[in-house]
């Protein structure tokens, strides 16, 4: 299967937008899906070159796990909604020179709006294609953790920060039968002691997958400054109507509109703050052996 004509013109406006968000993920040892930066991008035939130098540690967990997912999307299109383009691309990543070279094996749409299923590939090489073998099935020594208030009013700052610039937050999940990271972008609604809220639809993979259940990793980072804080934990749902009034409001003042909205609470084990080539450490509720539990 080629990929279509109008979906390569659509990665390229996204890779070369005057504003434009580019991210990916990949799993670590644990599998913990982990967020990087992408420096340098360009389609090339089937395949994407990128560059995430000088974060090494993305460099040495995509050797070691080769399933990567790309976030390529043209904010400057979002925010004036004008033909409004994002895509997630996965597939196999390798290292080519100086760069590296994402094989795709699947596209998939970001953007909400009607007739749009988010959840179907807009391109599919092949069904199964993960090289790494893993299979894990997850559960958390769930509790609420309390987060010290200048550490969550830091996260609540960038996020602030983030959102008066247009800019969302990227909720990294993972495939727990294949291995596989996803990535997609979220606006991060309600930041308290209890959790970070977002929204998502019923049949969105982001959603399936926290459900299953998978580690969850949240990156909200302001793109000017190129600073953001990095929340690793698990996700719970919550039923509150306020809650869910809050984040369907938002969502229809930045012009998405979705029928059936989750509310999801993430409960950050893990935050580091983030910068360009680092991540640091600041908050941490208990080693990972104590919530990052397989059944």
């Amino acid at each position: 299967m080629e990929i279509k004509d109008e979906i390569r013109d659509g990665i390229k406006r996204a890779i070369n937008s005057p504003f434009k968000i580019q991210f990916g993920c990949v799993k670590d040892s644990d599998g913990v899906p982990f967020p990087f930066h992408i420096t340098y991008c360009e389609l090339q035939g089937d395949s994407i070159v990128f560059d995430v130098s000088p974060q090494l540690v993305a460099n040495e967990l995509i050797e070691k796990f080769p399933e990567v997912s790309l976030s390529l999307v043209d904010m400057d299109s979002i925010i004036k909604w004008q033909n409004p383009t994002g895509f997630q691309v996965k597939g196999l990543a390798k290292k080519e020179g100086r760069n590296l070279k994402l094989e795709i094996y699947e596209i998939y749409d970001v953007i909400p709006r009607a007739g749009i299923d988010l959840n179907i590939p807009i391109y599919r090489k092949k069904i199964i294609w993960a090289q790494t073998k893993f299979s894990k099935n997850f559960r958390f020594g769930n509790y609420n953790p309390s987060i010290p208030s200048h550490i969550l009013d830091e996260v609540i700052s960038v996020r602030d920060k983030a959102h008066s610039q247009g800019i969302y937050s990227l909720v990294c999940t993972l495939d727990p039968s294949t291995g596989i990271p996803n990535i997609t972008p979220r606006w991060i609604v309600d930041i308290t002691k209890d959790g970070w809220a977002f929204g998502d639809s019923t049949r969105h993979k982001t959603q399936i997958n926290v459900e299953r259940p998978s580690p969850v990793s949240i990156l909200i980072y302001e793109i000017p400054s190129g600073k953001g804080v990095l929340g690793v934990g698990w996700v719970s749902s919550s039923n509150s109507p306020e809650l869910k009034k809050k984040i369907e409001d938002f969502w229809k003042s930045r012009n998405f509109n979705v029928s059936a909205i989750k509310v999801n609470l993430f409960h950050p084990e893990e935050i580091y703050r983030v910068s360009r080539i680092s991540y640091t450490k600041i908050f941490e509720t208990r080693p990972r052996s104590q919530w990052l539990l397989y059944s």
